[in-house]
């Protein structure tokens, strides 16, 4: 992977259009703006995949309330 966002850019949506669980800890480390793109990804007709965000906080700063279960 190189350090340019198109090919990790790529790399992730191709990832995420396969079924599979894409676990994310520490999320309440991830600033605003990467958490909107993640939700971005997720909300994309080709995902297959769901998103798991472990963290103290992490549910509050989910980027609205579509398909997020606060505890889980």
């Amino acid at each position: 992977m190189t350090h340019r966002a198109g090919p990790a850019d790529k790399a992730l949506a191709e990832a995420l259009a396969e079924p599979g669980v894409l676990f994310l800890d520490d999320a309440q480390r991830l600033s605003p703006p990467v958490l909107y793109y993640l939700r971005q990804l997720w909300d994309s007709p080709g995902c297959a995949a769901a998103l798991v965000l472990c963290g103290a906080g992490s549910e509050r700063r989910w980027p609205g309330p579509r398909r997020c279960v606060p505890g889980f």
